[in-house]
C-alpha cells in the first residue's frame, strides 16, 4: 500500500502535464451565427411575414422613464403595400408601479412610428407579456428616412416614473413581426439610384450575374471588373456577384438574379430579347446622341422576371465600354433625359480622387455632410482619407474638429475620442463652452497615417444630465461639422522597393490608389472561371480600397504590357499563363514549364500532391522589370484550386495568416513560406506579429483552416499538414518532467525491494 500511496501522485503529475502540453481545444462558432437574416417564405397570396430576428435585429429591452428601439428595413422594389399591412409587437412589461388609482392617468405608453407616421400611442396598463398589432397605413411608406430604408421605431414614455427607483422596463421580443400583404408592380429603372435596383438591402435573397461574351476582349473584361469593384465598394460588399459568359448563364439565374451586361451590341446577343431604352445593332447605337467612342448605359426590367433589372454597358467600341463601366463603378450617373438611359463621353478619374498635392481637406470636400453622433452610451462616426501611392505622411498632421452639441449631456460622464486607423490620437471635453460651434486642434502623429487609405472616427461616449428628459435619445447628439478640416502634409517616396510586405497585407499595394489606376489584372484569354475569380477580387479591392472609381486595367496574358508600370495581379492556371513562363526563376516557388506542377525548389519542404487533389498557390514578388512594382500570383492547379487562393486573400480571418510569399492552399490548411532572405519589413497599413527568419532560412508557418469561418470548396486530401495549438516550451520541459519522474519511480521502488529484503 506504501508503495501504491508513493506512485501515484507521480503519476498524477505526469497525467497533468501531459493534459497541459496537449494542443489546446477551442470551440468554432459556425458559419452564419453573425446573426444571418431568414428568408421567409412568400404565400400565393402575396403576403409575407418578417420577424425582426429576419431583419438582423435581436431582442430589445426599454427602459423608464423614456427609451427608444429603431429598426431599419427596405421593401422590394416590386411590392406595393396593402392596406391590411401590420406590425405585431411582442412585448413583456415589468416594473409599472400602480398609480392609476391615485393619478387617474397610465402612467406609461408606447408610442410606434413607421417613418414619420404614427400608428398608436398604447398605453401599458400591467406588467406581463402581450402582442399589440397595429395597422400601417400605406402612406406610411411613401417616404423612407435612410439610406431607401424604411424606419420603425417604438418609444417608450413612463413620466410617473422619473426619480424614482422604480423605471418601467419593456422587453421586445424578436420575433416580433411585419405582416405584409402586397401587389406587385412594374420595376422602376433609374440609373441615379445605384446599386439600387440590383442591390436593395430587402429580406428577399439578392444577387446580380455580371454576363460577359463568350470571347470577350480585353476591353470588355476590364469593364466587367471595373463595374464589380464599383459594386464592391456600393455595397460594402454585401451583394452576391458572380460573372458569367452569355454561354455559361443558366435558366434559373435570368429568373433569380438581376442582370449587368458588359459587352459591345455585336459582342452580345442578350440585348436584343430586352426593352432598352435605345435599340442597337451591330453598327453601334446610331439612333442616340452617343459618338462612336462614348460609353452607354441603360437599364431596363428583365423580360424572365419582371421583379429583376436588366443593366447594360457598353459602347459601340471597346474604348466605349471602358467608359461605361468607369461610370458604373462610381455609382454617379448622369441620365441622359430619361432615368434609365446615359451617354458617357468622357472619364477623369483625377477628378474623383483626392489631389496628390493638397494638404487641406475639409470633411466636405472629402464628400462628406454634417455628421451626427445621437442616443444615450456609445455611437461613433468614420471618415475616409487618402495618402496616394508614391507619397508619403510628413510630420505636422493635424485635425482641427468643428463641432456642437447638445446641452442636455452630463459633461463630466461623457466625452469624444479622436482615433486613426484604430490608434487614439485625441480627446475632446465637452462644457457649455463648447455646446455652439466649438473647434478644437487634435495632433496626428505621422506613425498613425499610411499611403493608401486611411480611416479616422470620431467616438461619442454621452450620458443625459437627467433619465427624465423625454426621449434623452433624441435630446443627446454631438454634430461633426463639414467644416472640419484635415490638415495633411506629404513627402514624395524616392527608391523604396515595391515588394517590404507580405500576402496578409492585401490589398496594399493595389489599394495605394485611390481610383486604382496603378493596378492591373492578367488574365488568360480563355478561361471564364479565372475572370470569375477575377471579379471576385475586384469586388474585394472596390470595397476594401473605397475606390470612387475603378481605373485599372486589363491584360490577356501579356504581362511585359503592364509590369514596369503598374502593380499587378495574375490569375489562373500556371499552364495556360505565359506570364507565369516568362517569369521563371523570379517566382518565390517556380513552376514546371507549360504545367500546373510547382516545382517547390525555393521551399524548406517538398511534398508529392496526389492525382486530382485541388490546390491553391498565391505568390508575392517585385516585377523583375521594374522592382518598384509588386505581382501577386493567384494560381491553382486547377479551377478549384485558383478559387481556394482567391479565398485566401478574399477572407480576412484567412488572410491575416499569409505573413509570407507564398502560400499553399488546399481544402484543409494553408502551408505559409517566407522565401526571402532576410526578415520581411512589415508595411505601414498593418502591423501583424513579427517572426525572427534566419538570414537563409525560409520561414515555414502552418494555418489550420479548421478554425476559420470562411468555407472552402471540399475536395478529398490524402495528406495533411496536421496543426495544433502547441507552445514551444512544453516540449523540453515534458522531456525533463518525465525524466524526473521516472527517477522518482525507480527510486521509490528500489527502496521498497530493499525494505523488505531487510525484513
Amino acid at each position: 500500500m506504501t508503495k501504491r500511496i508513493a506512485i501515484l501522485p507521480v503519476l498524477l503529475m505526469l497525467f497533468s502535464l501531459l493534459a497541459l502540453a496537449a494542443p489546446a481545444s477551442y470551440a468554432q462558432g459556425g458559419v452564419g451565427e453573425t446573426n444571418t437574416p431568414v428568408t421567409p417564405a412568400t404565400g400565393p397570396d402575396g403576403k409575407v411575414e418578417v420577424n425582426l430576428t429576419a431583419l438582423g435585429y435581436s431582442e430589445r429591452r426599454l427602459k423608464g422613464p423614456y427609451d427608444s428601439a429603431t429598426y431599419y428595413f427596405s421593401l422590394p422594389a416590386h411590392w406595393q403595400p396593402t392596406t391590411e399591412t401590420q406590425v405585431q409587437l411582442d412585448i413583456d412589461v415589468w416594473g409599472l408601479t400602480d398609480t392609476t388609482a391615485v393619478t387617474g392617468t397610465n402612467h406609461a405608453a408606447l408610442e410606434i412610428y413607421v417613418n414619420s407616421d404614427r400608428l398608436d400611442t398604447v398605453p401599458l396598463e400591467q406588467n406581463g407579456r402581450r402582442i399589440l398589432t397595429l395597422s400601417i397605413p400605406p402612406a406610411a411608406f411613401g417616404a423612407p428616412q435612410e439610406n431607401g430604408r424604411h424606419r420603425l421605431r417604438v418609444l417608450l414614455d413612463d413620466d410617473q416614473s422619473c426619480n424614482t427607483n422604480y423605471p418601467s422596463n419593456v422587453l421586445i421580443d424578436p420575433g416580433s413581426k411585419l405582416i405584409l400583404p402586397y401587389h406587385t408592380i412594374p420595376l422602376t429603372a433609374d440609373l441615379t439610384r445605384l446599386p439600387f435596383p440590383i442591390f436593395q438591402r430587402s429580406f428577399l435573397p439578392e444577387g446580380a450575374v455580371i454576363v460577359v461574351p463568350n470571347a470577350p476582349s480585353a476591353a470588355e473584361l476590364q469593364a466587367a471588373l471595373a463595374v464589380a469593384a464599383g459594386f464592391g465598394r456600393m455595397t460594402e460588399g454585401e451583394l452576391p456577384l458572380t460573372l458569367a459568359t452569355e454561354d455559361q448563364l443558366t435558366r434559373d439565374e435570368r429568373q433569380s438574379r438581376h442582370l449587368i451586361l458588359v459587352g459591345k451590341p455585336d459582342t452580345l446577343t442578350l440585348p436584343g430579347e430586352i426593352a432598352f431604352p435605345e435599340n442597337a445593332s451591330t453598327a453601334g447605337f446610331g439612333q442616340s446622341i452617343a459618338q462612336a467612342d462614348d460609353g452607354v448605359i441603360q437599364m431596363a426590367a428583365s423580360p424572365w422576371n419582371a421583379a429583376k433589372a436588366v443593366l447594360w454597358v457598353s459602347g459601340a467600341d471597346d474604348a466605349g465600354v471602358i467608359k461605361a463601366g468607369q461610370a458604373v463603378s462610381s455609382g454617379l450617373i448622369r441620365v441622359a433625359g430619361r432615368p434609365d438611359f446615359a451617354v458617357v463621353q468622357q472619364v477623369n478619374p483625377g477628378v474623383l480622387a483626392n489631389s496628390r498635392g493638397t494638404v487641406d481637406r475639409t470633411l466636405a470636400e472629402l464628400g462628406y455632410n454634417l455628421t451626427s453622433l445621437e442616443g444615450e452610451g456609445h455611437s461613433s462616426a468614420d471618415f475616409v482619407f487618402q495618402i496616394p501611392a508614391g507619397q508619403a505622411p510628413a510630420d505636422g498632421i493635424y485635425f482641427d474638429l468643428f463641432f456642437s452639441h447638445s446641452t442636455l449631456i452630463d459633461y463630466q460622464r461623457s466625452g469624444v475620442g479622436i482615433n486613426v486607423n484604430g490608434e487614439p490620437v485625441g480627446s475632446v471635453r465637452l462644457s457649455d463652452e463648447t455646446a455652439n460651434f466649438h473647434s478644437t486642434r487634435i495632433a496626428i502623429p505621422r506613425t498613425a497615417v499610411h499611403t493608401g487609405a486611411n480611416y479616422l472616427s470620431v467616438e461619442g461616449w454621452f450620458e443625459p444630465v437627467s433619465k427624465c428628459f423625454q426621449f434623452n435619445n433624441e435630446g443627446v447628439w454631438l454634430a461633426v461639422r463639414p467644416e472640419s478640416n484635415l490638415h495633411l502634409p506629404q513627402t514624395a517616396l524616392t527608391d523604396v522597393p515595391a515588394n517590404t510586405f507580405t500576402l496578409s497585407e492585401f490589398p496594399v499595394p493595389f489599394s495605394r490608389d485611390f481610383t486604382l489606376s496603378d493596378t492591373a489584372f492578367v488574365l488568360p484569354a480563355n478561361d471564364p472561371a479565372a475572370w470569375q475569380t477575377a471579379a471576385q477580387l475586384a469586388f474585394t479591392l472596390g470595397q476594401e480600397a473605397g475606390a470612387r472609381v475603378a481605373n485599372f486595367t486589363v491584360s490577356l496574358d501579356d504581362l511585359a504590357a503592364v509590369e514596369t508600370t503598374y502593380h499587378t495581379l495574375i490569375v489562373g492556371q500556371p499552364g495556360g499563363l505565359t506570364a507565369i513562363s516568362e517569369l521563371g526563376q523570379a517566382l518565390p516557388a517556380p513552376y514546371e514549364p507549360d504545367t500546373n506542377e510547382i516545382s517547390q525548389v525555393n521551399l524548406p519542404f517538398v511534398y508529392r500532391v496526389p492525382e486530382g487533389e485541388s490546390m491553391g498557390v498565391l505568390q508575392l514578388l517585385s516585377a523583375p522589370a521594374n522592382p518598384r512594382q509588386t505581382i501577386v500570383a493567384v494560381l491553382g492547379n486547377s479551377a478549384e484550386g485558383v478559387q481556394l487562393a482567391a479565398n485566401a486573400l478574399i477572407n480576412k480571418d484567412q488572410r491575416e495568416k499569409l505573413l509570407g510569399d507564398v502560400a499553399v492552399i488546399d481544402s484543409t490548411q494553408v502551408l505559409v513560406a517566407n522565401t526571402r532572405p532576410a526578415p520581411v519589413a512589415q508595411a505601414a497599413l498593418t502591423e501583424p506579429p513579427q517572426t525572427t527568419v534566419a538570414a537563409d532560412t525560409p520561414a515555414v508557418v502552418q494555418v489550420n483552416l479548421a478554425s476559420v469561418a470562411q468555407p472552402v470548396s471540399s475536395f478529398s486530401a490524402n495528406q495533411q499538414f496536421s496543426v495544433g495549438r502547441f507552445n514551444t516550451w512544453m516540449m523540453p520541459m515534458l522531456a525533463v518532467s518525465i525524466a524526473a519522474m521516472v527517477i522518482i519511480v525507480l527510486y521509490v521502488s528500489f527502496s521498497e525491494l530493499r525494505k523488505r529484503r531487510a525484513h
